[in-house]
């Protein structure tokens, strides 16, 4: 139950366990979504408050305390992360760390910190935070804030040197805040550090840190220009790449299914919507199939959890292939002026492949003589199809037979041989008509 104490001029918020239960589809906006195989532990956006929540996606319990004393959080800037019986809060802007009972959701004790780190997550039986420091760049020891590099260090011991450190991250490449931000957590018996908007992440593993490249997808997300008219010093050392993310290309890592893996969905224009397995034991992609169905945040006894809006659903894994060898092809003689219909008509397509998890192609017609596609041509399709929510592998094309002699020509394909085909908006079949992988 909430307890809240009015003064005239204080509101004082004190810890809230509340355990009525919220109906699935009435879930507030959540993030840093966690899943220990029975629960959900997650944040909610903009609030100072972490919530548990069970396997059919109600809420089964609160935390919620903003303020300065023990067991408060002084802002809705807070991150999770778990261990076995605890569920760890970074309060970020109040220097901290608040340990919560997982069973019965208690207040159980804090930790002041000197310094904070950007991201809490486990390794074997350690809480490590992942930590920013700046670079010595002369021989007098002045160090640059702009040139920096990142820490795993134990949080609460020292037990590696008398530092605490276990791994240290010095990037060749920055581009600015947007692009190089990071994510940290446990995936099974490593700790992975991933970029959501860059191809390659870290693994640490048996105390070794590792880095790999994501397969066959963009270096980066696509981004859209930063207008900066104003020359200034301190904004071109921090943004040295003048573009912010057009879209997230890697949408969620989690712990795998099988042993010593996990999970990666991306969402790229050279790839579409697709689910990867990566074992880092043997460090081997291997592509389980596509989804664009949500977030994927847990996966379970053959089940894959994923979370959409503000609902939390599930899916059998042996779904997600099932229709692998199926394509919806999408050929567009322009992503200027369709018509209202070949709209309506493409999305009614989009969404039965998209529900059948069948891999979706965008072909787009150029016509310039001697063209390349450029960055800049795909992020036009890119930013068309997240206009009108949809997503899949660009390609864009000078021609092929009877694609672009309508506006919308969408085929439906089996083992890369066309079963269906419809072109909008003078066909009149609708989308029944088409056999979606049955």
């Amino acid at each position: 139950m909430k307890k809240t104490i009015w003064f005239i001029a204080l509101i004082s918020i004190f810890p809230c366990l509340c355990n009525d239960a919220k109906a699935q589809g009435n879930l507030p906006k959540l993030e840093n979504i966690l899943f220990d195989n029975t629960f959900f532990y997650a944040t909610v956006d903009g609030e100072s408050k972490v919530v548990k929540i069970d396997s059919l996606g109600s809420i089964v319990a609160e935390f919620e305390a903003q303020g300065r004393g023990p067991g408060e959080f002084s802002s809705s800037f807070i991150s999770i992360t778990l261990s076995d019986d605890i569920l760890y809060v970074l309060d970020k802007r109040g220097y901290k760390i608040v340990e919560i009972n997982k069973d019965d959701f208690s207040f159980k004790t804090e930790t002041v910190l000197e310094g904070n780190p950007m991201n809490l997550f486990g390794y074997n039986n350690k809480l490590l935070g992942l930590r920013i420091k700046p670079k010595t760049i002369s021989p007098d020891g002045e160090k640059s804030l702009f040139d920096v590099y990142y820490t795993g260090e134990d949080v609460f011991g020292k037990e590696n040197d008398e530092r605490g450190l276990f791994f240290q991250i010095e990037e060749e490449i920055r581009l600015n805040p947007f692009y190089d931000k990071k994510i940290a957590k446990r995936a099974n018996q490593a700790s992975v550090i991933y970029y959501p908007n860059k191809n390659n992440f870290y693994v640490f593993y048996r105390d070794s840190l590792y880095s790999i490249e994501i397969p066959g997808i963009e270096t980066k997300s696509l981004g859209k220009k930063i207008e900066n008219e104003m020359p200034n010093e301190i904004v071109d050392n921090v943004l040295k790449y003048k573009f912010t993310p057009a879209y997230k290309l890697v949408q969620s890592i989690v712990k795998g299914n099988q042993p010593n893996t996990f999970l990666i969905q991306i969402k790229s224009y050279k790839k579409g919507s697709a689910l990867l397995e990566y074992n880092y034991e043997h460090q081997e992609f291997e592509q389980i199939g596509n989804f664009s169905l949500g977030e994927v945040i847990g996966v379970n006894k053959g089940s894959i959890f994923y979370y959409s809006n503000n609902e939390i659903l599930k899916a059998p894994i042996n779904s997600i292939g099932k229709c692998s060898d199926y394509s919806l092809d999408v050929y567009l003689s322009s992503i200027e002026d369709i018509c209202e219909s070949c709209e309506s008509g493409m999305m009614d397509f989009y969404e039965q492949a998209k529900q059948k998890l069948i891999p979706v192609n965008i072909y787009v017609k150029e016509d310039s003589w001697f063209f390349k596609a450029d960055e800049g041509d795909y992020k036009e399709v890119s930013d068309f199809l997240i206009d009108h929510k949809m997503w899949g592998r660009i390609q864009i094309i000078d021609d092929c037979d009877n694609c672009f002699d309508s506006q919308v020509h969408l085929r439906l394909k089996k083992s890369r041989k066309v079963q269906q085909s419809i072109s909008l908006p003078s066909d009149t079949q609708n989308v029944e008509a088409f056999n979606f992988c049955n």
